[in-house]
C-alpha cells in the first residue's frame, strides 16, 4: 500500500508543480483524489495508467480540484476503458460534477465504461471493500461563498480521516482557517497531509505540535514556498511517495 502524490502545487498554475492530487494504491485498488486542471498531464507524468484508476474522491469543486475530470475521461475512452469508474463525493458534488459532464457533452451514455457514483456523508464511515476505508469532515474552506451563492449549500469543502490497515493520516485538502486542522483531533493521525497556502507554517506546525501525528507532509505548494524540514516534516514534491 502506497500513497503517491500525483501533484503538490496550490490553486496558482505552476511549471514547477502540478495542481494537488492524491493517488492511495491498496491491493489493486487505486483511489484518486481531486482531479484539478491538467490531471491527465499529471498522472502521465507519474507514470500512472488511466485505465488503473479504480475510483475517484473529491475534496471541493474548485477548479485546481475538479476541472480536469472531463479531460480524464476522455481519455480513459481513447484506451478503451471498459472497468467501471467509481466517484466518491458529496451529493451537491455530485449534482456539480454531473452538470460539468453535461456542460463539456461528455455524457457517460456514449462512454465505453460505466460511471458510479457513491455518495458520502459527514462524518460518516465509508468503506470501499478494498482495505481503504474514510471519513469527511466539513471544513471552513468556501464559507466566504455562502453569502454570494443563490444555494449557499453548493459552497462545500472537505477534509478526510483515511484508515489503511493499521494507519489513520488525516489529509486537510483546502482550508478555510487553522481551525480546520483540528476536526479529526480526537482520533489519533499517524500522518498528517496537510496544504500549506491558505494557513502559516507556524499554524500547520503548532497543529503538529498539539495532534501529535508520526509524520507531517505539506502539500499545495506555491511556488517561491520554502518550509523547514526533517525526518519527521517534509516539503513534498510531485511523484513523491510514501509506502505504508
Amino acid at each position: 500500500m502506497k500513497i503517491i502524490f500525483i501533484g503538490t502545487g496550490s490553486g496558482q498554475t505552476s511549471l514547477q508543480r502540478f495542481h494537488s492530487s492524491l493517488l492511495i494504491e491498496s491491493g489493486g485498488f487505486n483511489l484518486l483524489i481531486d482531479t484539478g486542471d491538467g490531471i491527465s498531464k499529471a498522472l502521465l507524468s507519474a507514470g500512472i495508467d488511466y485505465k488503473n484508476i479504480s475510483a475517484l474522491l473529491y475534496t471541493h469543486m474548485h477548479p485546481d480540484h475538479s476541472a480536469g475530470l472531463p479531460s480524464l475521461l476522455i481519455q480513459m475512452k481513447m484506451l478503451n476503458r471498459k472497468d467501471e469508474l467509481l466517484i466518491y463525493c458529496h451529493e451537491q458534488h455530485k449534482k456539480n460534477l454531473t452538470a460539468l459532464l453535461n456542460y463539456t457533452h461528455i455524457l457517460p451514455v456514449r462512454l465505453d465504461f460505466q460511471i458510479r457514483f457513491e455518495t458520502f456523508s459527514d462524518n460518516k464511515l465509508t468503506d470501499t471493500g478494498y482495505g481503504i476505508k474514510f471519513k469527511a469532515a466539513a471544513n471552513s474552506h468556501l464559507d466566504d461563498l455562502k453569502a454570494t451563492l443563490n444555494n449557499p449549500d453548493e459552497a462545500v469543502s472537505f477534509g478526510f480521516m483515511f484508515y489503511l490497515k493499521e494507519h489513520s493520516i488525516f489529509y486537510t485538502g483546502d482550508v478555510g482557517s487553522d481551525q480546520d486542522l483540528y476536526k479529526f483531533r480526537n482520533e489519533k493521525a499517524d500522518i498528517i497531509i496537510s496544504e500549506a497556502t491558505h494557513i502559516s507554517f507556524d499554524q500547520v506546525m503548532e497543529a503538529f505540535r498539539i495532534l501529535k501525528p508520526g509524520y507531517l507532509y505539506l502539500t499545495h505548494i506555491s511556488d517561491g514556498q520554502e518550509f523547514p524540514s526533517s525526518d519527521k516534516i517534509i516539503a513534498v514534491r510531485d511523484k513523491y511517495e510514501i509506502h505504508l
